[in-house]
């Protein structure tokens, strides 16, 4: 039975049971990359999918350069697909067994793959199992998705179980260590089933069935899933024996081992009130978002409000943007959701104690952000504002509509810049602890 934590929200939001949405793929004629230094190719140059184009960045589909333009940062290289996806001549499997490895030809595969956190974490994940090597004695696969909308995560399980059951034998060969675990919402039936049948021989993994309520994919929550001890604010999963990994990253790690193929694409989930269902596409890095959300087809309503991420801790986005390493999910909604956007109507707290109820940290949110609005930091660390983990709860049902999750964020940032009294995870800057490689 899955652990039960106190607060959160169970939603009833379209998602099927157990996940079991189709995947699709898609494919663009042109996409975007961006890349911070110079480029290794040119106009006209012709790219197979797979070949490095910059530092980091490698082309997800083969064809030519379309175009190289400045950008903020760096440049955009424009890619045109020729539709056959050719892969580059270039890549490298390991041609060893996974047992005649070692960490060090692991981990340099890994980075050299260009592979980075795709849940709520982000950054090298080469650089992550360096860092927590002879710290971390578990290692955690999360696929303990549970905010709105979002099922990117359960549908590339259940479309590549076999990918992530050994995408985590690579990271526990590469951690040193004889212990995985998958974690999955209880209510997953056919993945569990999937992932049973898989690890019944395997004494090194096991299954953790997790809560459908929302967020038990947080960190916190997953490590006192597992371990039953609760992780201090601020603290890293390793404190505790414990790192943990997106089902997606295992997946771009299996591939990078067997294959040689880098991290060129990912699972999207396009959905929100707009579609008559979620839909989840497997798509190249840079892919533009407005096409993405022409492919799913014809809408039910106008979207008011574009998400980039889930309905709690997304952001606002443009059509005009393109799938990045880390977008988990677009999201459109319409104004019978996000109501008719009057802005004349002054946030304010009627202190009706909802958020504490729903608060999976047991503070006191309404008393923190009264802290905050009112300029006493000091006292709105004293009240646990660090301890906050950014699930966005209680803005999200707060019928005052006052910005908690906005005020206290921005309290975190401070303390995290050195400007608050104390120091203490998706372009949302949250702290560490915040969003998991998951939710």
């Amino acid at each position: 039975m899955a652990y039960v934590f106190r607060g959160g929200i169970m939603f009833k939001d379209g998602k099927s049971e157990g996940g079991e949405d189709d995947l699709r793929r898609f494919s663009p004629e042109a996409l975007t990359l961006h890349a911070e230094g110079e480029p290794f190719v040119h106009i006209g140059d012709s790219v197979f999918r797979g070949q490095p184009i910059a530092a980091g960045v490698h082309s997800p589909v083969s064809g030519t350069v379309a175009d190289i333009a400045v950008a903020p940062g760096g440049v955009n290289i424009t890619l045109s697909s020729d539709g056959e996806n050719t892969l580059f001549p270039g890549l490298l499997k390991m041609h060893k067994k996974l047992a005649e490895c070692s960490p060090d030809e692991i981990i340099e595969k890994i980075r050299d793959a260009g592979i980075v956190g795709m849940g709520g974490e982000t950054g090298s994940v080469a650089d992550r199992l360096a860092d927590v090597t002879g710290r971390a004695d578990v290692c955690i696969i999360s696929c303990a998705e549970r905010e709105p909308y979002v099922t990117c995560d359960l549908a590339a399980l259940l479309a590549r179980p076999a990918a992530v059951v050994n995408g985590l034998k690579i990271f526990l060969r590469a951690l040193g260590v004889h212990r995985g675990v998958i974690a999955v919402p209880e209510g997953s039936a056919e993945a569990i089933n999937k992932l049973s049948e898989l690890t019944k021989n395997s004494s090194m993994i096991t299954l953790l069935k997790t809560s459908r309520k929302y967020p038990a994919g947080d960190l916190r929550r997953l490590v006192y899933s597992y371990t039953g001890r609760e992780l201090e604010p601020g603290a890293d999963t390793a404190a505790l024996g414990c790192v943990i990994f997106n089902v997606q990253t295992c997946i771009a790690v299996y591939d990078a081992f067997v294959t040689g193929l880098p991290s060129v694409s990912r699972v999207v989930t396009v959905g929100g009130d707009c579609f008559t269902k979620i839909y989840n596409f497997e798509v190249p890095v840079g892919t533009r978002i407005d096409e993405l959300i022409r492919a799913a087809g014809d809408m039910c309503a106008e979207p008011a409000l574009i998400l980039n991420g889930g309905p709690l801790r997304g952001v606002i986005c443009k059509t005009d943007g393109v799938v990045e390493k880390t977008t988990r999910a677009i999201l459109l909604f319409s104004r019978n959701t996000v109501g008719d956007g009057n802005t004349d109507i002054s946030p304010v707290c009627i202190r009706c104690g909802r958020c504490v109820r729903y608060c999976p940290e047991r503070l006191m949110p309404n008393r923190i952000y009264e802290c905050i609005r009112d300029g006493k930091d000091e006292a709105a660390v004293s009240a646990g504002a660090l301890r906050c983990v950014g699930c966005g709860i209680c803005s999200y049902i707060c019928p005052g509509k006052a910005p908690v999750t906005e005020l206290i964020a921005e309290l975190r940032r401070r303390h995290a810049d050195g400007k608050g009294d104390d120091s203490e995870t998706e372009n949302e800057k949250k702290p560490e602890v915040t969003g998991s490689d998951n939710d």
